[in-house]
């Protein structure tokens, strides 16, 4: 049994503003352009499917970390999300 005390407990806001948002990408060494687009080194950071992340736009955009490769996954709405999980194998389709 894992005492409370001993795991190390991350708080985190499911909805947050843009401004919010935009602070936190911030402090993780994101950077954001006039229009909207995140940027990570100078470089258009992409969303899981390869599309660019635009702050503006993306109303669904969550991020998320992969433990296993370190990095920021960035996915922009429900349908993304979705092959996200599938291609970790945690979502399974069952026929209906």
């Amino acid at each position: 049994m894992v005492n409370e005390e001993e795991m190390e407990i991350e708080n985190f806001d499911l909805f947050l503003i843009e401004e919010d948002f935009v602070k936190l990408l911030k402090e993780a060494g994101y950077q954001i352009d006039e229009t909207g687009i995140v940027l990570k080194d100078g470089k258009v950071v992409k969303s899981f499917t390869g599309k660019p992340v635009n702050i503006k736009e993306d109303k669904g955009l969550s991020v998320f970390v992969d433990p296993k490769a370190g990095e920021r996954i960035f996915i922009k709405n429900i349908a993304e999300l979705s092959l996200f999980l599938a291609s970790r194998n945690l979502l399974r389709w069952k026929p209906v």
